[in-house]
């Protein structure tokens, strides 16, 4: 390596070295090995595995607290995103555990091998020095100093135990000496040896918390006889495996993360191509409605989804003739109903007509005395029944077509005022009230003239529904609830049946004998057109009251 400044960096041989020289006859070298890519991503992976897991918990944990069933919950495209993600992590955390328990096995399996080869060595050592048939006394310093010596030179510890299995001689006397060990031989060694006459044994032992390897041989003499047991600890350096493992851990994450990262991005777009033909076919069925063309889903390809489309494009197919058949028979249906109605109006008053034009004819004939009052009386009766066909003309008229309404600013307090105040000089059996609270105007936008109609045949129904022979009375309230203002037209009448509540605003329906149900279905047309809704309670025998709310006008925050 060259020369070297006096504090300074050096890079050689994949090696870091930090140089210091504090004169020309001293250096100080500090040095480690080059870190590679490898090792600089570790930070970050360790960093993003973290916190990925942390963040799936985390949403896994609010989904289940939130929609009770994770999993169910989730849309089919996150679903699949899910399992997707899973499957790759069970994969790599398999794959990791299996080849993290290799790597043990592998370095136990290392371990095994050197301490056996040890064993063997030195135990042909032993057998070589020692001739006599059986170990003695006058023999144990010599052993032990054999002992020490093959000690040094195999880099073990050596315990050598006699026949029934006590400690002869060993190059560490100290272990013994303090107690860590004991003087006997392992139970399961020696049985494993003397009794079940193995020529090796190895298995694991430990010192406390500290485990190591022990490999036991028999031990014979140039005769073949058998005179001891040989026992070589071996104390594999933990911090290796640890390295090791550590080392295909950091590679492990790093290729984790670059594989969970694809995996998510495939993910996504594996989803979205899955899932684009199911959001098609959801957009197209949101899109569907009754009496309009819908449009098919051309697919092309031959497979689960182009069933699934052509079923749909066969249902809008089918629904599109129902839908015209329907409309086909409603409009017969509502034709006929119409036709029906009309020619019952109708002939209500061609009755009266009919009777007073034949009276007038039998008068005439007969020459009567009084024949100009029976002309004036029933002229006047046909005028009104005449009128009374000009009203019944000019009501489906209106309900066929009616009028745009002109929508400006107006104080439903005054109109309603205006109103009762109309009925209350023309009414004289009914006894009809107006209450608004603290409200000295209510300001709203409608047409007004349509909205008078609303009230006009409110009030006017709650008249026709009290008997003559009861003592009526009409309570009309407005109040704010909100951002709306409620009027309220209470009666004390019959109430309505059962048999009808759900026919109410039905056009051409009417429960009175001289009416052209016609009346609250402007009614609910007119509400709704600016935005207001309409209801109605009713008990029977007790009375019936309506309610019509109707937005308060924007800008307005009283």
């Amino acid at each position: 390596m060259a020369a070297a400044r006096k504090n300074e960096f050096v890079v050689h041989e994949h090696y870091e070295h930090l140089v210091y020289s504090p004169d020309s006859e001293t250096a100080v070298v500090l040095s480690k090995p080059q870190e590679g890519w490898l090792s600089i991503t570790t930070g970050f992976s360790y960093i993003f595995t973290l916190y990925s897991l942390l963040l799936m918990l985390a949403l896994f944990l609010r989904q289940i607290i939130v929609a009770g069933n994770a999993f169910s919950q989730l849309t089919f495209k996150y679903r699949i995103q899910l399992v997707l993600v899973l499957i790759v992590l069970a994969s790599l955390t398999l794959f990791g555990s299996g080849s993290i328990y290799y790597i043990q096995q592998q370095y136990q399996t290392k371990n095994s091998e050197i301490i056996s080869e040890k064993a063997h060595s030195v135990s042909l050592e032993i057998e070589s020095k020692i001739e006599d048939n059986k170990l003695t006394a006058p023999y144990k310093e010599y052993t032990t100093y054999l002992l020490r010596k093959f000690s040094n030179v195999f880099f073990t510890d050596i315990n050598l135990y006699d026949l029934e299995g006590n400690l002869f001689a060993t190059s560490r006397g100290k272990v013994f000496d303090e107690g860590l060990v004991s003087r006997k031989m392992n139970p399961e060694a020696y049985l494993q040896l003397h009794i079940n006459r193995r020529s090796e044994f190895v298995h694991d032992e430990n010192v406390g918390n500290l485990a190591y390897l022990s490999a036991y041989l028999p031990v014979k003499n140039k005769s073949g006889e058998l005179i001891a047991y040989l026992s070589l600890p071996y104390f594999a350096k933990q911090n290796d495996l640890e390295k090791e493992i550590s080392s295909f851990l950091v590679a492990l994450i790093n290729v984790y993360v670059l594989l969970f990262s694809l995996s998510v991005i495939a993910a996504i777009f594996i989803s979205n191509y899955l899932t684009k033909p199911l959001r098609l076919i959801q957009d197209k069925m949101r899109a569907v409605t009754l009496g309009q063309k819908n449009d098919p889903i051309n697919w092309e390809t031959n497979d689960e989804i182009g069933s699934l489309v052509r079923e749909y494009n066969r249902m809008i197919s089918e629904l599109a003739h129902s839908a015209e058949l329907l409309a086909q028979s409603e409009r017969e249906s509502a034709w006929r109903e119409m036709a029906k109605q009309v020619a019952h109006e109708i002939k209500n008053p061609l009755t009266p007509i009919r009777l007073s034009l034949q009276l007038l004819e039998r008068a005439y004939r007969d020459k009567a005395p009084d024949l100009d009052q029976k002309v004036e009386r029933l002229t006047k009766t046909m005028i009104e029944q005449i009128d009374t066909l000009s009203s019944i003309a000019t009501a489906f008229s209106d309900f066929a077509k009616m009028p745009k309404p002109q929508i400006e600013e107006m104080d439903l307090h005054e109109l309603l005022d205006n109103v009762v105040s109309l009925f209350q000089e023309t009414e004289e059996r009914i006894r009809i009230s107006y209450e608004h609270g603290k409200l000295e105007h209510a300001d709203v936008e409608g047409d007004y003239e349509q909205l008078m109609r609303v009230f006009n045949n409110l009030i006017r129904n709650a008249i026709q529904a009290i008997p003559e022979e009861q003592d009526g009375i009409v309570e009309v309230k407005l109040s704010r609830e909100g951002q709306n203002f409620v009027v309220s037209v209470k009666d004390n009448g019959t109430g309505i049946s059962d048999e009808v509540i759900d026919k109410i605003f039905v056009p051409n329906f009417t429960t009175k004998s001289g009416g052209m149900g016609l009346g609250l279905a402007m009614v609910k047309s007119i509400v709704e057109s600016v935005n207001g809704r309409i209801r109605f309670e009713t008990t029977r025998g007790v009375g019936t009251t309506f309610y019509v709310s109707i937005p308060v006008r924007k800008g307005d925050s009283q």
